[in-house]
């Protein structure tokens, strides 16, 4: 007796590959040389992040890092970053796909991102901190809280506006 191979559709395979990374912009600025920094330097650590469909299945990640040495209020050094991984996303669509950008794409290139900070601090004189590791899934998670909180807020803002403008057009 044969035998029925059973001809299952097979679901169509997902993938997710860096294909490129680069320094978009790179920018250190030195205001004071570190001969006349009197008092201990207090850094900060601002991170943008950004993505967008290059073409088909190609995808960019776009990410900022801005690190600022102050002494007090007096600025000592500032440098920034733009730098972009350029990724293959196939069968991943929807709110995967903008969370594997934002979180996966993110981290597989700030190492790089922040190795440049610290070499260019470095460059310019100072001795750059360790810049810890961001969570980004930390920081999607916190960023859909608040789009979803904002358009919550739209929408009771619209339900209190119609009656005035429905009693405004009578």
């Amino acid at each position: 007796m044969a035998k029925k191979k059973e001809n299952k559709a097979e679901p169509a395979k997902s993938t997710f590959q860096l294909k490129h990374q680069y320094a978009k912009d790179i920018s250190a600025e030195c205001f004071v040389p570190k001969s006349t920094v009197e008092g201990d330097i207090e850094t900060s650590l601002d991170v943008g992040l950004g993505s967008r469909q290059l073409k088909d299945d190609v995808y960019e990640v776009l990410l900022k890092l801005r690190c600022e040495g102050k002494v007090g209020d007096k600025a000592v050094y500032l440098v920034e970053t733009e730098y972009v991984g350029e990724y293959v996303l196939t069968n991943i669509e929807g709110e995967r796909l903008q969370a594997l950008l934002a979180i996966d794409g993110a981290a597989l290139i700030f190492p790089f991102a922040r190795q440049l900070i610290m070499s260019n601090v470095a460059a310019l004189g100072y001795q750059p901190r360790m810049i810890e590791p961001i969570h980004f899934a930390g920081l999607y998670m916190r960023n859909q809280q608040m789009q979803a909180q904002k358009a919550e807020e739209e929408a009771k803002s619209e339900k209190k506006e119609a009656p005035k403008k429905a009693a405004l057009n009578s």
